[in-house]
């Protein structure tokens, strides 16, 4: 797999050079009469989620996993064994529509990481159904693609530290 925003250098993966308050303060000057209040919230907490996600999603790439496939089987594993869940449930417990989870479930198949089967009796219920092979690889997935194992998270510093905005420069 390849990474196309890694590839193009997308030129967020650092915190800009000005501050938020330096941003806030361009746009009192610029325009007075909109509310610039929510700058200084607003721009650390998007950049703070911006270099998470750029790395997340290159840890994913590094593994040959996308985001959707990979909560596909996190929702498989999490349900306990024997890994199985319906459709219906799936969608559920993803907060994705019946269509999305189609999808999902035809590229895991596809990739022999679940199996698809008729539930006995109910001919429209569609069970899916983590292979072992993705039983036992869906747990590191999960666990390399977790915040607390990217790059960008181990720049942070804990939850108990005094500011959030320390790691982040003049977010």
């Amino acid at each position: 797999m390849t990474d196309p925003v890694a590839d193009a250098g997308y030129p967020l993966d650092q915190p800009g050079s000005m501050s938020a308050e330096e941003i806030a303060a361009a746009w009192r000057a610029e325009r007075p009469d909109l509310p610039v209040d929510s700058i200084s919230v607003i721009t650390p907490l998007w950049r703070i989620g911006k270099l998470l996600a750029d790395d997340r999603r290159r840890l994913l790439v590094d593994h040959d996993m996308d985001p959707a496939t990979l909560d596909l089987l996190s929702t498989l594993r999490r349900a306990g064994p024997p890994y199985r869940l319906a459709t219906r449930e799936l969608a559920d417990r993803s907060l994705v529509t019946a269509g999305a989870i189609s999808q999902r479930v035809a590229r895991a198949e596809q990739r022999g990481l679940v199996t698809r089967t008729n539930a006995g009796g109910r001919p429209r219920t569609v069970l899916v159904t983590l292979t072992p092979s993705a039983s036992n690889g869906s747990t590191r997935w999960s666990v390399t693609s977790c915040a607390g194992n990217t790059t960008a998270s181990r720049r942070c510093p804990s939850r108990n530290a005094p500011s959030w905005r320390s790691c982040w420069g003049p977010c």
